[in-house]
């Protein structure tokens, strides 16, 4: 796998919300810096949604786990992972992150399933992401 190790800056688009009911909302987009660090093809990441969830509720008080992700030697990537934030409650939340890892740039989407009530059922949003290296 090509050595990706190192950090980068992460701006991500904001996105629509569409949940199974119909209903539809917008969720904004953010910014912020990860480090990626490589074992053979296996990278883990900072989650780069805690920045979505920080720019909708202005807080990190929940825990979050990094990212893992087998690498390709064409430098894509998919990464799943399942953690709890806080919106106006505590849902639960998976989120599926696509991407392309280059020696300079990293780019994809961040998809995020969630269950805020049983009226809404499931809400979906996928926030376009592109990146640079900082160092």
């Amino acid at each position: 796998a090509p050595d990706r190790h190192g950090s980068f800056h992460i701006e991500m688009q904001g996105s629509d919300i569409v949940c199974s009911d119909g209903s539809r909302g917008s969720a904004p987009g953010a910014f912020t810096d990860i480090h990626i660090s490589q074992s053979g093809n296996l990278i883990t990441f900072d989650n780069p949604f805690e920045a979505l969830v920080e720019a909708r509720t202005g807080t990190l008080d929940q825990y979050r786990l990094p990212a893992g992700a087998r690498l390709k030697k064409s430098g894509d990537f998919v990464a799943n992972s399942y953690a709890r934030i806080t919106y106006d409650e505590t849902v639960a939340e998976w989120t599926t992150i696509n991407g392309n890892l280059a020696r300079h740039s990293i780019s994809g989407t961040i998809r995020v399933a969630n269950i805020p009530n049983d009226q809404l059922g499931i809400c979906t949003e996928t926030h376009a992401f592109s990146g640079y290296r900082i160092d």
